[in-house]
């Protein structure tokens, strides 16, 4: 939605994927683009994301809808956890081979 003039968001904005589509990691997705906004009343709470389906692993990203209505879908905070975990154990057995051989 492109609205030139003052854009005043109250109430709740719903978003939902049709025909099977499921929004995958990195896409982002222009919801509303304004000149100027008044969102006093809306409360980020009100963006309703539930019929908006994403990929497994993967939640949406609302942090920069009031500065250019935009939301993007990015990993789910325990992938990150995971793959930090994961390349801590790489590093870690790396590191204790290369003990192994200079001893």
């Amino acid at each position: 939605m492109n609205v030139g003039g003052l854009l005043t968001l109250a109430g709740i904005i719903n978003v939902t994927t049709i025909n099977g589509f499921v929004a995958q990691n990195g896409m982002s997705f222009d919801l509303v683009n304004w000149g100027t906004l008044n969102s006093a009343g809306f409360d980020l709470a009100n963006l309703n994301l539930t019929g908006a389906v994403t990929a497994p692993g993967a939640s949406w990203d609302t942090s920069t809808f009031l500065m250019d209505g935009t939301i993007t879908v990015v990993p789910e905070p325990s992938t990150y956890a995971l793959l930090l975990g994961g390349l801590g154990m790489a590093a870690f057995a790396r590191r204790r081979a290369r003990a192994r051989k200079q001893s």
